[in-house]
């Protein structure tokens, strides 16, 4: 329940709040700030991760340049940069719910396997999100799309590949590989996110955010440091 409150309920209602006003990829840039705070929250409760020095580099980095996409926006006018900043903060509370999210995975869930992990998540977080959603917006209307495809899209696209398929995923990952490794994956998303929005909702980013996610992917590249050991390995 925990774990479905922290990994789903919290981040994915921020984030849908938070695309009302940005972008989906300048929220996935926004977002990449999870392995940031994944670094941070591990290193302050998990011993077998600490806060090396090129984590704390790359922090530093990687938060520099997400600050640069959400704070440098000249061309807006005042009302659009209060609607990008509020957007841009609400997805910054999600990306904190799911660093928190991984640790309590690595620390309470670690004798389950990635399938019941995932599955007992998503039933926990989908009751509370259904109760939830009938306190608050009472009972769904049955022509909530114009088209019944259009719903099935959906589903497909949020339910199946980005939740049902996706959350295995993240569980093997979390087994092997640890909480920080694990929000390092936040990295791709960007540049998918990017591509999609550009050629399918002719949304496009400015300058500004590829600068912040050119140093993001610097940050997440020096916290990573297989590159640097490798490097290091050859001389």
């Amino acid at each position: 329940m925990i774990m479905g409150v922290l990994n789903n309920f919290l981040p994915f209602n921020f984030i849908a709040f938070g695309q009302l006003y940005v972008t989906g990829g300048m929220a996935s840039i926004v977002n990449a700030n999870t392995a940031f705070m994944g670094v941070i929250v591990s290193g302050l409760f998990l011993s077998g991760e600490p806060a090396t020095w090129n984590r704390i580099v790359g922090v530093m980095i990687g938060i520099t340049g997400v600050a640069i996409a959400i704070g440098v926006a000249p061309m807006l006018p005042a009302a659009d940069a209060n609607d990008l900043l509020l957007g841009s903060l609400a997805i910054i509370v999600a990306t904190v719910a799911y660093a928190f999210a991984g640790v309590w995975g690595k620390i309470k869930l670690a004798e389950y396997s990635p399938t019941q992990s995932a599955v007992g998540m998503l039933i926990c977080s989908s009751v509370i999100s259904v109760l939830c959603s009938f306190y608050i917006s009472g009972t769904p209307s049955l022509t909530i799309t114009n088209h019944p495809f259009d719903l099935i899209k959906v589903v497909f696209g949020l339910g199946v590949l980005g939740t049902a398929l996706a959350y295995p995923l993240y569980f093997k990952i979390l087994e092997v590989a640890g909480s920080s490794n694990l929000m390092l994956v936040t990295i791709i998303v960007p540049v998918f996110a990017i591509i999609l929005d550009a050629i399918l909702l002719d949304q496009f980013v400015t300058g500004y955010d590829l600068f912040g996610f050119a140093l993001v992917a610097i940050g997440l590249f020096i916290m990573d440091g297989r590159l640097n050991h490798n490097l290091l390995r050859k001389e």
